[in-house]
Parts: structure tokens; C-alpha cells; sequence
């Protein structure tokens, strides 16, 4: 009788075997190998379906070996090369469809028809970018250009520069410009902007003579130029001005820039409220109807005793009459030269005060803007020859040594801002839009942090130790609390990209996600800008989706090895009852024939498998092994945990050998290698990576 001793590896591998074969419902194939192969009489082709494990996809190859057709399972990519036809057997471009193409939705979608018309249904639309064309000539930068920088439409002529522009957006909406003609049903090259006269001379629109003949040119209402102005009778509101055009009777010219006339105002300008000036009245040369009225006491000769006296002097020394004079020449007065407000003293500069003894100044109470020097080139300066500037200690300037303080007369850096402790009455600095009132305002905490408000409700805090930004994140701030769903799944779509950006001169690298990408995957992380249409990634919120992931992996690797702890608990005990069912049969064996049996061992020249060296090991590690002659077709197959086939390698000397495992970048952990003679195995062996 014979006794064959079953080693505990050999058996896991022979388990593993049977279980794998068992369940098997599918033609499995190793990584880059075809799956079908066109081998015409025997002679081997490139042809064929081939998977490609480098790239996770799979590949109709030509006769090059090169992929006509790709599917990537896992990141949802497929590639065509070559030319692709829908109702086109011989497609003339790269994609040709004969008939109506639809793109979009069932409702909205764009469609072009089979005479190639583009047309758009339901809520499609045709939209480009920013500072792109809309449509542009073939060859050529004529076309219409939407200037997103400028936010205005732009029609570009052969030199790409505008001839035509419309405001679309913001305080130059509606603007519009023309570089040549506006034609109204005039003449071309008459104007800039021309339209036709009617049929009476006297009556015309409003005309430019010539573009560059700028001196003989005329713009106004155009009359008879026969017409001189006599006998003309205007009622008091019929009309305001009257362009005459050049002309002359009885010796008289009768060019006017502006001719009013009526029987008893030449000029008057009415407001609806009932003030109304009057400029060649029959008893005032000057009447204004309202709070001011200047009549009478205006002279243009030499200084006088009158409250207001106007000099000839056109830019008079200090302590001199100026042009404007309020006072007594001699004494205290105020001067108001050509391009100046003095104060005088008989003869010498004094202080200029307001309300010296109280009271209050208002400028501009009533609304509107109050300009300084809001024309021309001049400078406003307060307090140019030294001195410090303070406004009820809420403004104070600095002026020994160039300091501004907002609530502090000691400023200790260039702008010193200085406010209460609370922030509920709202203490800090506010940044308001005028719009909508959205408010931001930055406060310092008395522990020395700094926050960031929106609304009065704290964003976030620089921490003062550190700087880290601290982003308020309290559970009584939150509502519909709960964990992430499918994390693992949509990480592993995310694409992350190196780039430069644009205006950097240096172009330094970065790297990061782009946004229209990531919100495919996770658009709760992608934010658009309503003023700018710019997107923005909220970086942090990945950091508790990776934790979640990690979290799932240390889940399911736990899970795993109590897996594999649960099937050595099995093995063990499945070889101990056939140790204790051998060692009961041989007892049996002796006591029937009343003989001593040795135990057999292997017979000499079986096939073996020895222990890897090193063990553990790190980049490769070599694997003894013994095949006796004629054995057949042998190979070590290397699998993991879980009892996938990770690696083959083929044996292909008998007697004593030895096989080098090199991997590819694995997992550290616990692995198994078997001999496999002719498909079946023989003896499993476990090794560790480190």
C-alpha cells in the first residue's frame, strides 16, 4: 500500500485551482494579449481584438499592430482613427453623416439638415467664448468678434481692427462706434454722419462737410443762403436755436453759430419748474428768475465802491484787483483772480477761514457730485508746506512721517485702522457693492486672530500663529449632515493636470484640477462667477473625500484578510483530520498483516518547488525548482490574496532550475507562487514584499 503526504501549501493551491475552475463562465486571457487573433493558413497576423493593460482598454489592431478602434472601459473613452460614416459607405472626411444630425436633447438640440443648414430647436442656442469670433470670413480676420475684455461686439475688417463696435455690458452698454460713414439716405464721402435734405432748402437734418476739409465745414440747421435773418418773428417757444448758413443781402453777412430771435428775448433758456434766465431782454440785458438776479450794479471799467467790481486786469499781483473783488480795495477783501481764490489785507496774503467762530459747512447737501479740479491738469493740494491733518481724531494724517490713521492720531504702519472690540456691532473694515449691499468686513479678534465676515456671520480666521486659514465649519451651522456615497468610484475619474497660466511671464508649472472637468465628476465642487463667468474649485472640500476613501480601504483590506485568515483556518483543519485519517490507516494496515510500514515519500525525480530567496523580498526575488523529464508544459503562476493569477512565468528546462520574479510596481504584502504542471498544480508556496 501506498502513502502519499500532501504538503498544506500544495493543497491550497490545488483548492484554489478546483475552486477557480469551477466557477469559471468566461474565455479569461492575460493582460496585452489578443483576445481573438486572425491567423490566415496558419500564418500569425496583427489582426485582431487585443486587450491593452497599459492603457486599460481594448483594441481592434490592423496588420500594423496599431488600434483602428479603442474602448476604455474604466475612464469611459473610446477612439476612432480613420474616417467614420453614418449612411456614408465611403465617407469623403474623418466623419461624414448622410441626412439630418441631431445634437443635444430630445426638446433642445442643435440639427443640421442634409443640405448642411444648422438650425436650433428649444432652448439651444449658438454660444461662443469670450474674445472669440462669432463667424468669421474664410482666410481672412474679417467677421464678427464679441471683445470680452472690452464687453462690447466688434465687426473686424481684412486688418482685424474694429469698424464697427456696440457696447454690451456694463456703464458702455449701448455705446457705439463707427470709424467710416453713418449713411441716413445721404451721399457717400459727403459726411461722417450724413443724412438727406428734403425738399426745402430751410429744412435739412443735421450734415458735416467733408472728412478731412474739416475748415470749410458746418454743422447746425442748414438755411437758404439767401436767407439773412431779416423779418424773421420767432414766437417765445418755438425755438431755441437757429444755424444760418453763410450767405449775405444788402451787404449784410449773416453767419450765425447760434441765432435766437423773437420780439421779446433773443435767448432764453425755461425750465418746467418756471426758472428761467433771459440773455437781451428789452429791460435787462441779463435777467435769471429765482433766487439770483444780476442786473445793475455790474461794471468793467476801473475798481469802485460797489459790492461787486469786475477789473481789467487780467492776472494781478497779490494786494491788486482781481477780476472779481468782494470789499473795499485797501481793507479786507476777497479776491477771485484768473486762476486763484486769495484772501487779502491791505495789500499782503492773509488766512482763508470758514465759519472761524462754529456753525456748520455743507457742500453739496442737496445731492449731486462735488468736483475739485475736475477739468484740466491741476492739482488739488491740502496742506502742501507741512502739518498733520485731523479730522475729529477719525482721519488723521501723519505728516512727519507719511502716515494715515482711521481712529488713531499715532499711526504706526503706512494705514493704520484702529477699531472697537465686538463684532456684533459691527467693528472692522467693510467692503459694500453698491448693488446688492453684499457686504464683506475683516475684524481682529482679541486673541489675535483675523476673520473674514460675510453678512455679519463669520467665514473663517487667519490664525495668528500659524497664518493657516481656519474656515468656520460648526455643526450648528449645518443641516442634512451625512457620509459621502460612491467616493472611491468618481475619485478615480478625476483628471490631474500640470499648467501654466497665461499671464505668468515665467510660466512656473502648477498643478491642480481644470474646472470644467471636475464638474462632470463633482460639480458640487465647482463654482461659476456671475459677474466674470470664471470658475473656481474648492481644493478643500477633497481632503474629507480622500479620508472617506482611505477609510474604505482599510474596510475592505480588513476585510480581506479575514478572509484569507478564515480559508488557513479551514486548510488547517482539513489537514489535520487527513494527518489523523492516515495515521489511523496505517495503525490499521500494521495490526492486519502484523508487518512495519515506512512512510512513503516522494518517489526520487518528482516534480518540486522550492522556497523563494530572498523571502521576504523588495524589487525581485529567486524561485528554486525541480521538473523530472518528460513533465510536460510547466509554468510558476504568482497570485495574490484573493487567488487572482497576477504573473506567469514559463519553465522551459527540466531538472533543476531556477525562475526571477520582478515586480511591476505591486502592493507590499503576502503573495503565493505555484507550480502548475500541464494546467494542474503540484505545490504552493507563500512569499512576502516588503
Amino acid at each position: 500500500m501506498r502513502r502519499f503526504t500532501l504538503s498544506r501549501m500544495a493543497f491550497l493551491g490545488l483548492f484554489m485551482g478546483l475552486v477557480g475552475a469551477a466557477f469559471a463562465q468566461t474565455s479569461i486571457i492575460g493582460p496585452n494579449q489578443y483576445a481573438f487573433q486572425y491567423q490566415p493558413a496558419g500564418s500569425p497576423t496583427l489582426v485582431g481584438l487585443f486587450f491593452n493593460s497599459t492603457e486599460n482598454r481594448f483594441e481592434f489592431r490592423d496588420l500594423a499592430g496599431a488600434a483602428e478602434l479603442s474602448v476604455n472601459p474604466i475612464n469611459q473613452i473610446s477612439n476612432f482613427r480613420g474616417k467614420l460614416g453614418v449612411g456614408a459607405p465611403n465617407p469623403a472626411s474623418s466623419f461624414q453623416v448622410i441626412g439630418n444630425t441631431r445634437l443635444g436633447s430630445a426638446a433642445n438640440y442643435a440639427e443640421v439638415d442634409a443640405s448642411g443648414n444648422l438650425r436650433f430647436y428649444g432652448t439651444s442656442r449658438y454660444i461662443v467664448p469670450g474674445n472669440t469670433y462669432a463667424f468669421q470670413a474664410f482666410g481672412s480676420s474679417i467677421g464678427l468678434f464679441f471683445n470680452q475684455t472690452l464687453s462690447r461686439f466688434e465687426f473686424l475688417n481684412s486688418s482685424g481692427t474694429p469698424a464697427w463696435t456696440l457696447g454690451a455690458t456694463g456703464s458702455g452698454v449701448g455705446n457705439m462706434t463707427v470709424t467710416g460713414e453713418f449713411l441716413a439716405g445721404g451721399t457717400v464721402g459727403q459726411a461722417r454722419i450724413n443724412a438727406a435734405t428734403t425738399a426745402t432748402s430751410q429744412q435739412a437734418a443735421v450734415r458735416g462737410r467733408g472728412i478731412n476739409d474739416f475748415t470749410g465745414g458746418y454743422l447746425g440747421v442748414l438755411g437758404s443762403t439767401s436767407f439773412d435773418g431779416s423779418g424773421l418773428s420767432i414766437g417765445n417757444n418755438e425755438i431755441g436755436a437757429l444755424g444760418i448758413s453763410a450767405g449775405s443781402t444788402s451787404g449784410t453777412t449773416d453767419n450765425y453759430g447760434v441765432y435766437g430771435y423773437s420780439d421779446n428775448v433773443a435767448v432764453r433758456g425755461l425750465h418746467t419748474g418756471g426758472n428761467f434766465a433771459d440773455l437781451g431782454r428789452s429791460d435787462f440785458g441779463l435777467f435769471v428768475s429765482g433766487p439770483s438776479r444780476l442786473m445793475g450794479a455790474l461794471t468793467a471799467d476801473a475798481a469802485s465802491a460797489a459790492t461787486v467790481t469786475v477789473n481789467n486786469g487780467l492776472d494781478p499781483a497779490i494786494g491788486v484787483d482781481g477780476p472779481l473783488l468782494v470789499g473795499v480795495p485797501g481793507g479786507f477783501r476777497m479776491s477771485v483772480f484768473e486762476s486763484a481764490i486769495q484772501t487779502a489785507n491791505a495789500g499782503g496774503p492773509a488766512a482763508l477761514e470758514i465759519n472761524p467762530f462754529g456753525g456748520n459747512v455743507n457742500i453739496g447737501q442737496g445731492g449731486g457730485l462735488v468736483n475739485i479740479a475736475s477739468l484740466g491738469s491741476g492739482n488739488v493740494a491740502i496742506a502742501t508746506g507741512g502739518g498733520d491733518i485731523n479730522m475729529s481724531n477719525l482721519l488723521y494724517t501723519d505728516f512727519s512721517i507719511s502716515r494715515v490713521g482711521v481712529r488713531d492720531i499715532t499711526p504706526e504702519y503706512t494705514l493704520t485702522v484702529r477699531h472697537p472690540t465686538g463684532t456684533l456691532t459691527r467693528n472692522g473694515i467693510a467692503v459694500v457693492n453698491e448693488l446688492n449691499n453684499t457686504t464683506w468686513h475683516m475684524y481682529s479678534f482679541i486673541d489675535g486672530d483675523f476673520g473674514l465676515f460675510n453678512a455679519d456671520s463669520l467665514k473663517g480666521k487667519f490664525d495668528n500663529v500659524s497664518g493657516l486659514y481656519l474656515a468656520t465649519s460648526d455643526l450648528r451651522l449645518k443641516v442634512g449632515v451625512r457620509s459621502p456615497q460612491a467616493v472611491a468610484a468618481r475619485l478615480n475619474m478625476l483628471q490631474p493636470r500640470q499648467y501654466t497660466y497665461r499671464s505668468d511671464p515665467d510660466q512656473h508649472p502648477y498643478y491642480g484640477f481644470i474646472a470644467q472637468e471636475l464638474e462632470q465628476v463633482f460639480p458640487e465642487l465647482v463654482h461659476q462667477d456671475q459677474e466674470t463667468g470664471l470658475r473656481t474649485v474648492s481644493y478643500t472640500e477633497l481632503i474629507p473625500l480622500l479620508v472617506a476613501v482611505w477609510q474604505e480601504g482599510q474596510a475592505e483590506q480588513r476585510s480581506a484578510a479575514e478572509q484569507v485568515n478564515d480559508l488557513r483556518d479551514n486548510l488547517e483543519q482539513a489537514l489535520r483530520r487527513i494527518e489523523s485519517l492516515e495515521s489511523s490507516l496505517s495503525v490499521c494496515c500494521q495490526a492486519s498483516t502484523g508487518q512495519q510500514t515506512k512512510t512513503l515519500e516522494s518517489p526520487a525525480g518528482a516534480a518540486t518547488l522550492g522556497q523563494n530567496i530572498p523571502n521576504p523580498f523588495q524589487a525581485s526575488t529567486t524561485i528554486p525548482y525541480f521538473l523530472p523529464p518528460g513533465a510536460g508544459a510547466a509554468e510558476i503562476r504568482i497570485l495574490d490574496l484573493q487567488g487572482k493569477v497576477r504573473e506567469r512565468l514559463t519553465l522551459a528546462q527540466e531538472g533543476a532550475g531556477t525562475a526571477v520574479f520582478q515586480h511591476q510596481g505591486w502592493a507590499q504584502g503576502t503573495y503565493f507562487y505555484g507550480l502548475f504542471i500541464q494546467g494542474r498544480p503540484v505545490q504552493v508556496r507563500e512569499m512576502v514584499l516588503q
